[in-house]
């Protein structure tokens, strides 16, 4: 599998994140703080090269 790609863990985080609506509400749901949800977040956009949420003040999209 390319190392492009993100792990499993970090694909249900992303669905968390549509569902949610927020970075925070996915690491409550998920048992993790936001700061290590946003972390992850930030690892897979490195990884990927891409954007993948949208971060603002009242939320974040896919």
């Amino acid at each position: 599998m390319s190392s492009h790609l993100p792990d499993l863990d970090g694909l249900r985080l992303l669905v968390g994140i549509a569902r949610h609506g927020s970075i925070g509400g996915t690491a409550r749901a998920n048992g993790m703080s936001q700061q290590a949800a946003s972390e992850r977040v930030r690892g897979m956009e490195a990884q990927t090269g891409l954007t993948l949420v949208r971060r603002g003040a009242r939320g974040s999209q896919l």
